[in-house]
């Protein structure tokens, strides 16, 4: 009977060992794809930053010459030689725009600035 007693403690030991190197295994796997996990994150969260920063200053930088090519057209036109007021207000004015706009007759207004047109002796000019 001290056989089967020795016998199964042995087994009980034997099953406890391969335990602890399983669990010891486990845990080291489970540590290296934490690891690696925790890598792959950080190299994702580098990966937004960067194309949201680069993305950012194309943008400024599209804006900034939407901007010189605004201030560029607009002094140019406000300072257009031998032009009037009303030549550069009729310029802003499609001409082939309807007559009537939102129930609002605008044929009256285009016909003034039509008259306005050219004439350096009218108000404003």
């Amino acid at each position: 009977m001290s056989s089967e007693v020795e016998n199964s403690s042995n087994v009980i030991a034997e099953w406890k060992q391969r335990r602890e190197v399983e669990l010891n295994e486990r845990d080291e796997a489970d540590e290296r794809a934490k690891g690696e996990l925790k890598e792959e994150a950080i190299k994702h969260i580098d990966e937004f930053y960067e194309n949201y920063n680069r993305k950012k200053s194309e943008q400024l930088e599209g804006v900034r010459r939407e901007a010189e090519e605004f201030q560029k057209n607009r002094d140019e036109f406000s300072s257009q030689e031998g032009t009037t007021t009303w030549d550069r207000v009729l310029q802003l004015i499609n001409e082939d725009d309807a007559d009537q706009v939102a129930g609002r007759d605008k044929s009256k207004f285009k016909e003034i600035l039509q008259r306005l047109k050219g004439n350096t002796a009218a108000p404003g000019a």
